[in-house]
């Protein structure tokens, strides 16, 4: 059960003369279930006054990141259409909203958020950065301001940037461990459930003024690289003439994409729900300073500001125009990562595993933050698969994918839109194929076309890759290449005898690459790049004379492509080899020397995994040889200098330690994940996320998951 509220506004948008309009709470109840309860309340003469029960029984969450309502009613019955972006930090949200338009000129506006469940004074004080807007009935008017909110002990100072505020200073009179703030002014405000959002309604009509609005904690920490490729559905509510004030509102519903190459476009949402990419309403480019997000329009004077909360998971709307920017009143949701509409991923975090009796299974953690697990074979059926599948979400499409090793051929497993199973044996379906026996391995191209590669039972590498076409079917093509026979045999060179794991990557321009040690602990590169007519390999530590490595490899990019590939030496030290583009050469470097002040960490052979956070930061995640503990070397941009950490310290007293297998995965909703199996099997999972306030949590998986 989640406590959730909603601060609104109910307005005719064009009605002229007097002022039709009025602001409204929402304060409810969500069941694990979806069900919702609880009460709305409108503006008083002196207080808030009981409106209705709520109009609708249930909040349910799709896979984009919205939410309907069920039925689908608003305060004035049934919009003509109507949308909603989810508020509960179980969806990876922490504030949301909707919006109805009933026609003729008439709108709901809503603002909300999963509500604290610990609050106190200490999370109230300090700077806020606010947008609002007022409805004055006495001269029948709309206008909107932003400015700072400066808490300090029970006192609210308002202060605008840009138009005039209602009220220059308020006093809390009340706050309640679940997030309910009251002022002697008859404001409510709800303070979030990760306590960096503040939504806010005037509930006293009795001076004629009232207002709803939303305050956040700005995130000066965000840099362009967070926000980069990220889309925000994102409405407002605006006065004409915002700074003089204006008989007419208006409101909007639009989607901001934030293009990974500086760009922006804002398309209407009903646009973007039709795919249509080719009329955005606006477009210009994008950059961040401080913890605004600033929006230059192409062939304009115009500008745009939005403030920047919670790592870049929510936008406040504080004002667009030109040289005497308007104030504007709306709350951007992050949408799910890949989101291109209705059919998105449908989870944050995937991951294949085995289970005690080896039979292969995929994890998902879905957007409302439960685990499910599918039996692979139980639910798609196909040949019977050996060891752990690789799983990915396929960008062109958004499905969850996986493939396994059979001994009749790579079995390609697709999940539908429904959640359901099907499989393709790729070797029987494509003429020639061979069949891969072990190290297989996902990475996709820069225009998302997924390759597969393993080695066959003679050791050659092997190559399955989409072709970017369709089957009568309707899914994608795949073709089969002998790396070993097509590309590297007319050069005079063969597949490396590569010993324990593989591991594959692509870069930024296009390059493909499988990594591995050879038996003598040589660290080896099969590799194509545009302009080559054939792959070919290179013996990396030969090429830098560098000592061989002891065994684990893993791989991580940073944002100014940098390639890394970390392991461990003789003195189980971490040692990187690593390439930038324009070197001559590759290098190698000792992580555990360049740790600050020196450590005693010495990781477990093959225990190495890696993941780059959105941010930036790259960690090094592995098993400590002499305690068992799961450590972390980690770098971000802000200290620039390597950390030794240990994450098993951080977790509770009694948490199933990691025994091998470790897998790093930064989540699509910025999680940080380290998964492995514990000595009994169970598969694990230590994780990290944006609204825990820097604590590590763990869960085992294996045993909380749903089946599908």
């Amino acid at each position: 059960m989640a406590a959730f509220s909603s601060v609104g506004l109910s307005f005719n948008a064009t009605s002229g003369g007097e002022v039709d309009a009025i602001p409204y709470l929402v304060e409810g109840d969500i069941s694990s279930s979806n069900a919702a309860t609880g009460s709305m309340y409108v503006a008083g003469l002196g207080t808030r006054q009981f409106d209705r029960t709520l109009p609708y029984t249930s909040i349910n969450p799709l896979a984009d990141g919205r939410y309907l309502r069920d039925p689908n009613t608003g305060r004035f019955g049934t919009p003509t259409e109507s949308n909603g972006a989810q508020f509960l930090t179980s969806a990876g949200s922490a504030a949301g909203w909707w919006l109805g338009d009933y026609g003729n000129g008439t709108n709901d506006i809503e603002f909300s958020v999963e509500r604290a469940t610990d609050a106190t004074s200490t999370d109230l004080q300090g700077t806020w950065r606010f947008s609002l807007i007022t409805i004055n009935a006495n001269s029948d008017r709309f206008y909107n301001s932003n400015g700072t909110l400066e808490i300090s002990g029970n006192s609210i100072t308002w202060s605008p940037n840009l138009g005039t505020v209602p009220r220059t200073f308020s006093t809390v009179s009340s706050l309640s461990t679940d997030g309910r703030i009251v002022t002697a002014q008859t404001e409510y405000f709800y303070l979030s459930a990760d306590k960096r959002t503040l939504i806010f309604a005037d509930m006293n009509r009795g001076d004629g003024i009232t207002y709803m609005g939303a305050a956040v904690r700005v995130d000066t920490a965000v840099t362009s690289t967070t926000l980069s490729g990220r889309g925000y559905f994102l409405p407002y509510v605006w006065s004409e003439n915002n700074n003089t004030a204006s008989e007419n509102a208006n409101v909007r519903q639009t989607y901001l994409d934030l293009e990974s190459d500086g760009d922006y476009k804002v398309y209407d949402l009903d646009d973007w729900d039709s795919g249509i990419r080719d009329n955005p309403i606006e477009r210009g480019f994008w950059s961040v300073t401080g913890g605004l997000l600033k929006l230059d329009q192409r062939d304009s004077e115009q500008e745009s500001f939005l403030a920047i909360s919670g790592n870049g998971s929510h936008l406040l709307f504080l004002s667009e125009g030109d040289s005497t920017p308007d104030a504007t009143t709306g709350i951007g949701t992050r949408a799910p990562v890949g989101n291109a509409g209705p059919s998105t991923p449908q989870q944050y975090v995937d991951v294949g595993s085995v289970d005690a009796g080896g039979r292969p299974i995929v994890y998902e953690l879905g957007l409302d933050n439960v685990w499910r697990s599918t039996d692979l074979l139980t639910r798609a059926g196909g040949p019977t698969i050996t060891g752990t599948p690789v799983t990915w979400v396929d960008l062109k499409d958004n499905r969850l994918y996986a493939a396994g090793i059979s001994t009749s051929g790579l079995v390609l497993y697709t999940q539908s839109i429904d959640g359901t199973w099907t499989f393709r044996n790729l070797s029987t379906e494509i003429s020639g194929a061979g069949i891969i026996v072990g190290n297989i391995q996902y990475m996709a191209a820069p225009d998302k076309q997924v390759n597969l590669t393993g080695l066959n039972a003679n050791g050659d590498l092997l190559r399955f890759y989409q072709t970017g076409s369709r089957t009568a079917a309707g899914g994608y093509q795949w073709a089969f290449v002998n790396l070993a026979t097509n590309d590297l045999a007319p050069q005079g060179q063969t597949t490396p005898a590569f010993v324990g794991k593989l591991t594959s990557y692509s870069t930024r321009w296009g390059a493909l690459n499988v990594v591995g040690l050879d038996a003598t602990g040589n660290v080896w590169s099969v590799w194509w790049a545009p302009g080559q007519a054939r792959w070919r390999a290179d013996n990396l530590t030969n090429t830098i004379g560098a000592s061989p490595l002891s065994g684990g490899l893993t791989i991580y990019q940073t944002t100014w492509d940098a390639i890394n590939i970390a392991g461990i030496d003789a003195s189980n030290e971490v040692v990187v080899t690593w390439w930038l583009p324009g070197f001559d050469t590759w290098r190698r470097d000792s992580i555990t020397d360049a740790v600050v002040g020196g450590t005693a960490t010495r990781f477990r052979a093959n225990s190495l995994s890696s993941y780059v956070t959105s941010w930036g930061a790259t960690n090094i995640a592995g098993i400590d040889d002499a305690t068992g503990d799961t450590r972390v070397f980690w770098w971000a941009p802000s200290n620039n200098v390597w950390t030794d950490s240990s994450i098993t310290a951080a977790l509770p007293s009694g948490t199933a330690k990691l025994a091998r297998d470790t897998v790093g995965i930064s989540g699509r909703d910025s999680s940080l994940n380290i998964f492995g199996y514990a000595s009994n099997n169970s598969f694990v999972r230590y994780y990290w996320t944006s609204g825990s306030g820097g604590v590590w949590s763990a869960q085992i998986v294996s045993g909380i998951a749903q089946p599908r």
